[in-house]
C-alpha cells in the first residue's frame, strides 16, 4: 500500500483552507490546515 504524501496548507482563510483540504483529501493527500 502506498503511503499518502503529506500537504501543509496555511492561508488566513478558513473557508479557503477548508475548500483546498477537502480537494485535496479526495485525491488521496494527507492535508494538515
Amino acid at each position: 500500500m502506498k503511503e499518502k504524501t503529506n500537504i501543509l496548507v496555511i492561508d488566513d482563510d478558513p473557508d479557503l483552507q477548508a475548500t483546498v483540504k477537502t480537494l485535496l483529501e479526495s485525491k488521496s493527500y494527507q492535508v494538515i490546515a
